[in-house]
């Protein structure tokens, strides 16, 4: 009986040491590559799959080629700063449970997701909680647990900013309040169900989805079960477009 309870005590012993080191919090993000300890103020470990991590220190934090992953991912958290995250060459973040792009007023967070790059969360994407966050995307940004701009449910208490300047947005569900704006250029994008038209509608009347800056007019589409938001080209990429058939045509003769 003895063995049996010290087997016992020895298991639950390792299972909270496991426990402990999976929900590790990594505050700061000083100016450099992620997957660099010293990045994150030690000279240990950087966040990792399980983990928790804050940007607090107003510096660059830099995903370069590789792919990493979090539980939770705090960019700029109640640190009154300017705090970036650049996702480039193929990189990619994974965050599995809670992300906030702004947390706290006074914070400033931008996420920038090159052509190559992507970033997906099955929770949802808190763009401008209660501080400001500005996601530039040129690549993939998968919110499978909804998007959400500016914080729909406390309307005035952050400002989000979402630029869509190539590649696309998914997302399974949407709301953005009065202090919300999204920018489509060469992008998408692209919200589950059939059922946004009025919403969407709404919001670029109000100018708060626009196109190309506000210049160009947004279209809304349904391919599947998606309501798919694009915007009109340009002028001057239309030209373009017409000079790139033109030759077409010429060499065709």
């Amino acid at each position: 009986m003895k063995k049996l309870q010290l087997v016992v005590v020895l298991l639950m012993a390792v299972l909270l040491t496991s426990n402990a080191v999976a929900g590790a919090y990594w505050s700061g993000g000083a100016t450099g590559p992620w997957n660099d300890s010293w990045t994150w103020g030690n000279g240990t470990n950087y966040p990792v799959a399980g983990d928790i991590a804050y940007t607090t220190s107003g510096g660059t934090v830099t995903i370069d080629g590789t792919a990493e992953a979090v539980a939770e991912l705090h960019h700029s958290s109640w640190s009154g700063s300017t705090n970036t995250l650049d996702i480039i060459n193929g990189g990619s973040l994974d965050v599995s449970i809670v992300n906030y792009i702004g947390v706290a007023a006074g914070d400033i967070a931008i996420l920038n997701i090159d052509a190559t790059s992507s970033y997906s969360t099955g929770s949802a994407f808190n763009l401008g909680y209660n501080g400001s966050g500005t996601v530039n995307v040129s690549g993939t940004l998968d919110a499978l647990g909804g998007l959400y701009v500016s914080n729909p449910w406390a309307a005035g208490t952050g400002d989000g900013t979402l630029n869509i300047l190539d590649g696309v947005v998914n997302a399974v569900d949407f709301a953005m309040s009065s202090n919300g704006l999204i920018n489509i250029e060469a992008g998408a994008l692209s919200i589950y169900g059939l059922w946004w038209d009025p919403t969407l509608n709404g919001l670029i009347g109000a100018n708060q989805i626009v196109g190309y800056g506000g210049t160009q007019a947004v279209n809304i589409d349904h391919v599947g079960d998606y309501t798919v938001l694009t915007a009109v080209p340009e002028p001057m990429t239309l030209s373009l477009l017409g000079l790139g058939m033109l030759g077409v045509l010429r060499r065709k003769k």
